[in-house]
């Protein structure tokens, strides 16, 4: 009971300290809005090359296909000799697997290393989320729909019950996953000033919950209106691998950091941002075209 109090008072000091404290409130908002911005660019990494190497493989198995913004369509007469199951199961499996591969290699750097510039941290962090997203989130979520990854399960002849079972499992790995990650959350960002709060959720809520929905919302933004439900589904399951964040485990471990030095804000980043939103947004509006037949399939 004294720790839950302990944890109440925690909470109420750090959301008084925002909004009574000038210098507080811009550390936070400044922190957020990092977040945000590393968790956007992150974001298009990861796609990107999600992207990049099913058209590898689109290219590998003979497929043509056709890169917008919002999709990767494929080009497939229903007469075509190329309408094989396993090439089917090989083209739309080829992303989910190479997001756990990296997702993996994310992983690894972010819990092994521990650098001076924050941003590097952030940056593995939400490149670890949003590529594990894109595996166990995307089975979730194409399990509902039968889009995207759910053309894997289709053709792979799961049923209802065994996906049920399965989603179950992959939820449990992004939470199992995402409490991993939380050991070493509060490493991320260095403010003197922030380190020193004992406010736990307060601080999740400000570097992750926040940037993660606002993130997400601008994304859908961006690639409305031919956003698909597989991949709005796969934004809100994500939600498993976060919400560890706010947790009790680890607690002895979140404020154990040696404070260093202030990060400014990240200009570059921004830079970079914009730059990849012209190219992914206007660049691909049209698409890249490499048949102009009847588009049947596509994947995220």
């Amino acid at each position: 009971m004294e720790s839950d109090q302990q944890q109440r008072n925690n909470e109420n000091s750090g959301l008084s300290l925002f909004s009574m404290n000038k210098t507080y409130r811009n550390l936070f908002l400044n922190s957020t809005v990092s977040s945000l911005i590393t968790f956007l660019v992150s974001f298009f990494i990861v796609s990107i090359i999600y992207q990049l190497f099913t058209l590898l493989i689109a290219k590998y198995i003979g497929y043509e296909a056709i890169w917008k913004y919002d999709k990767i369509s494929f080009p497939l007469d229903s007469t075509s000799h190329l309408w094989r199951r396993r090439f089917i199961i090989l083209l739309f499996a080829s992303g989910p697997l190479i997001s756990f591969f990296i997702g993996s290699l994310f992983y690894f750097m972010f819990i092994r290393r521990n650098p001076e510039n924050s941003y590097y941290s952030l940056f593995t962090f939400w490149c670890t989320i949003h590529s594990f997203a894109l595996f166990f989130s995307s089975f979730i979520a194409g399990s509902i729909t039968n889009d995207g990854f759910g053309f894997v399960i289709s053709w792979l002849y799961i049923g209802p019950i065994m996906r049920i079972i399965y989603s179950i499992l992959a939820a449990i790995a992004m939470i199992a996953i995402g409490i991993r990650l939380n050991r070493y959350f509060f490493r991320i960002d260095d403010h003197d000033i922030l380190a020193g709060i004992n406010s736990r959720n307060t601080f999740s809520v400000f570097l992750v919950l926040i940037p993660w929905a606002a993130g997400y919302f601008i994304l859908s933004v961006i690639k409305s209106p031919g956003i698909s439900t597989v991949e709005l589904l796969t934004y809100i399951f994500s939600i498993f691998l976060i919400a560890p964040t706010f947790s009790s485990f680890a607690h002895n471990t979140a404020f154990s950091l040696t404070p260093m030095k202030n990060q400014k804000f990240p200009v570059t980043l921004l830079i970079i941002l914009v730059l990849l939103v012209l190219c992914y947004r206007i660049g691909l509006n049209e698409g890249i075209h490499f048949n102009q037949s009847h588009t049947l399939y596509h994947t995220q």
